[in-house]
C-alpha cells in the first residue's frame, strides 16, 4: 500500500510512509566575543525508496545525519 505513497514522495524529494527521521540544530560562536556566527536547523531523512534505511531501528537515523553533515559542510563553505 505505500508504494505509490513513496513513489510519488520520491519525485517530490519528501520523507516516505514508515521511515523515520533525525532533527538537529548547530549554532556557531566566535568563541573570544561569544558572537554568534550562523545557526543551522534541519530535519534529514532518507529517500523514499531507500528500502535499506527503513529497516532497523537506527538506519533512517544514520542516512539523516550523514545527509545532514553534507549539507552543514556545504553550508559552511
Amino acid at each position: 500500500m505505500g508504494g505509490p505513497y513513496n513513489a510519488v514522495q520520491a519525485v517530490r524529494g519528501r520523507e516516505g510512509a514508515m521511515t523515520g527521521s533525525v532533527s538537529f540544530a548547530v549554532e556557531i560562536y566566535d568563541a573570544s566575543t561569544n558572537a554568534l556566527l550562523g545557526a543551522y536547523v534541519a530535519k534529514q531523512y532518507p529517500n523514499a525508496w531507500n528500502l535499506k534505511a527503513g529497516i532497523g531501528a537506527r538506519s533512517a537515523s544514520v542516512v539523516g545525519i550523514e545527509k545532514g553533515a553534507d549539507q552543514l559542510v556545504a553550508y559552511l563553505q
